[in-house]
């Protein structure tokens, strides 16, 4: 990056805890897409659309950059190339009307993309998030130790796909929607979903629900709920003909497991621990950021796209209950 003027200017709609609250720039981690765009090369960040006015001051202070009312306000102060979308759930249908009426063409969503089926339904019908350069922030598909787990998958490595067990809290939609749409960058198909049990521990609105889940193969997936008010878990566990894989402590932690002759028992097989990795996750929203910057710039594919985003989301609300 050359010069000041090659830089696209990036405005952050939402200025909580994953657009500016979660670290700031002495921090090593990037938790926040104030933190990535700040660190990243290609991108000016101009400022933040927040209109508690608490919540604006401590970014204002932190990142020394405007806040603005509206998106109509910052339009009327700068050129926006990208926006990242940050406000809470119930508001993001809202915004990505705003954003497709402001013409804006490039941009990161958080998940949910939504949280109805309706809201669902008219992003479907209209292609102009598809047609445009926006990722959704399904977080593990921008960490390399993730994507290279998939190539594995998809190239055999692993064999086929048998049984799966998966564990999180906090909302179905809020939530599981990282599970689901992690197991679709897997290549694992999910055909049918039935809800086992639920309870009440994020909102009256988002239950969280243990699911059955079957794949195309016919082969099947719990979704376990933990209640995230004691503490949060994301963890997926991942049995294949020729290995395991076990993802824990958020996704920070992954091991690879696999089949050998038992070393004590003739005539049987078990599972080896062959690797354990320690993923770049705490990255991923520069990752995410640098997707989106090349996206735009025609030099690489989008890692997590608005249709996946929605196939995600179709599981979520067409659930068996």
């Amino acid at each position: 990056m050359s010069t000041e003027q090659t830089k696209l200017n990036a405005l952050i709609i939402g200025a909580g805890k994953i657009g500016s609250d979660f670290d700031d720039l002495e921090s090593q981690s990037v938790l926040t897409h104030a933190k990535a765009y700040e660190t990243h090369p290609g991108f000016n960040l101009i400022g933040l659309v927040e209109n508690n006015k608490d919540v604006a001051k401590k970014a204002s202070d932190k990142w020394k950059k405007p806040t603005f009312v509206s998106i109509e306000e910052s339009l009327e102060n700068f050129k926006v190339d990208v926006v990242s979308l940050c406000v809470p759930d119930n508001l993001h249908f809202d915004f990505l009307e705003k954003i497709k009426k402001f013409n804006i063409k490039n941009g990161i969503l958080e998940k949910p993309l939504v949280v109805s089926k309706e809201e669902l339904e008219k992003v479907s019908e209209n292609n102009y998030f598809s047609e445009n350069n926006f990722v959704v922030n399904y977080s593990r598909r921008f960490v390399p130790e993730f994507v290279k787990i998939r190539e594995d998958i998809i190239a055999g490595k692993y064999g086929e796909f048998e049984v799966g067990n998966c564990w999180y809290g906090k909302g179905f939609v809020h939530n599981s929607s990282h599970i689901i749409n992690l197991l679709l960058f897997f290549g694992l198909e999910i055909q049918e979903s039935k809800a086992l049990s639920h309870i009440t521990d994020y909102s009256e609105e988002d239950p969280s629900y243990s699911v059955l889940f079957t794949t195309a193969k016919n082969k099947n997936i719990t979704l376990n709920v933990m209640d995230s008010r004691k503490y949060k878990v994301f963890e997926i566990d991942l049995f294949f003909e020729k290995g395991r894989i076990r993802i824990s402590n958020d996704g920070f932690d992954v091991e690879i497991f696999i089949v050998k002759d038992d070393d004590v028992f003739s005539g049987y097989k078990k599972l080896f621990c062959e690797e354990n990795i320690k993923t770049e996750l705490n990255k991923s929203l520069y990752n995410a950021v640098d997707n989106i910057y090349n996206l735009i710039n025609n030099r690489a594919d989008n890692l997590s796209d608005v249709a996946s985003a929605i196939k995600t989301q179709d599981i979520i609300f067409n659930l068996n209950k």
